[in-house]
């Protein structure tokens, strides 16, 4: 389906008219933006710029209005191209005519084949009487340009099979170098958009390389919290094993305290059972009946002193013994068991770096220590007060 174009606009100064003239006629100093310079040999012109544009100054009254119409310019083209070469020419030819006799002397046209589509462009000076009266010819009815478009379509498209396109349509034609400056202008707001999301692009990326470091960073902080946690843990651990230890070593004392205190039992109890009988002399029943107390006495004072001794002496000798230990073993527990961590890292240290294996060997070897520098300190005080 192909349908005849037919658009007019209205100039109102000669540098206007100029300008329409020169992209034209392609004039030598006139650069066309949208015009292929290949393909310009297969135009066709009325004349060159120099003649036509002197036309229109001749034709140009020299007496108007300041804000008149000084030229209309005119645009013909067809959807489709045509199939036929001649069909096309005189398409054009009669477009040409038409433009001419109802819309004032035509002072330059030209078939653009250098372009997207072919086209016909058309300059007059709206003629009326020897006056520039551009409404007359174009304006008044508030249809005029639809029933011009009209007998164009009836006079000039028909004749060729072209169609008309809907009337009362709110499509707006474009030209070529408008259709490019439309483009350019979406390309360009396709780059700004590009930039724009290039610049977001590398916002996130620094967002995400800021947030992957500080990832990183928690979890090195997280990994050198573990290892701290691992090493108390594995303090905690040493010091249950001493105070395990500790405890151990607290049972096999009360052990043997026990023991101790069951070898005592015997003579202790003797001794109490001779005491109780000095004291408390068992009662005799004489035959008439009278009770009186027997008198037992040690059959041995010698030997019974010693019992004694040996019950009191021995028993207390080793409860005192004993509870000393157990007292330094519970002393040495409670002071376990109120160090801090930071204590326990500190002596974890320590133990560490006098190859120490436990608390006791620790203890020790400070003990060692202790002497040998009192023994140095000894030596040196006898050097000096020697000399």
């Amino acid at each position: 389906m192909n349908y005849c174009i037919f658009r007019m606009e209205k100039l109102k100064s000669s540098s206007d008219v100029c300008n329409i003239l020169k992209e034209q006629h392609r004039s030598e100093d006139y650069e066309s933006e949208r015009a292929d310079k290949e393909k310009s040999h297969l135009n066709s012109y009325s004349d060159n710029f120099e003649n036509s544009f002197e036309k229109f100054k001749e034709l140009l009254p020299k007496k108007r209005r300041k804000n008149a119409v000084v030229a209309l310019n005119f645009l013909v083209t067809t959807s489709e191209e045509f199939e036929n070469p001649e069909d096309e020419k005189k398409y054009y030819e009669k477009a040409v005519e038409f433009i001419g006799k109802n819309f004032g002397e035509v002072v330059g046209w030209a078939i653009h084949r250098d372009e997207t589509s072919t086209h016909l462009q058309a300059v007059t000076i709206p003629l009326v009487d020897g006056k520039l009266n551009a409404r007359e010819l174009v304006g008044g009815a508030k249809n005029r340009m639809r029933q011009i478009q009209n007998s164009f379509f009836l006079e000039v498209g028909e004749p060729f099979g072209l169609l008309r396109g809907v009337e009362g349509s709110k499509a707006v034609h474009q030209t070529v170098e408008q259709k490019i400056r439309k483009e350019r202008e979406e390309l360009r707001k396709e780059e700004e958009k590009i930039v724009e999301l290039q610049n977001y692009l590398k916002q996130k990326e620094n967002e995400l390389y800021d947030r992957e470091a500080a990832v990183e960073k928690k979890e090195a902080a997280l990994s050198a919290a573990e290892i701290e946690l691992q090493n108390k843990k594995s303090l905690i651990q040493d010091r249950e094993n001493e105070i395990s230890k500790n405890q151990i070593e607290l049972d096999k004392q009360k052990s043997e305290l026990n023991e101790w205190c069951k070898l005592a039992a015997p003579d202790s109890k003797e001794v109490l059972q001779i005491c109780n009988d000095i004291l408390a002399p068992p009662t005799e029943t004489l035959p008439n009946g009278a009770t009186v107390q027997k008198v037992k006495k040690p059959f041995n004072f010698l030997g019974f002193a010693k019992k004694v001794k040996t019950a009191l002496t021995g028993a207390w000798e080793s409860v005192k013994r004993w509870s000393e230990r157990a007292f330094k073993a519970e002393k040495e527990l409670d002071e376990w068991k109120s160090k801090s961590p930071s204590q326990l890292e500190k002596l974890a240290w320590d133990m560490k770096m006098k190859n120490c294996r436990s608390g006791y060997e620790y203890e020790n070897r400070l003990k060692i220590d202790a002497r040998k520098n009192s023994k140095t300190l000894k030596n040196d005080n006898d050097y000096s007060h020697g000399r």
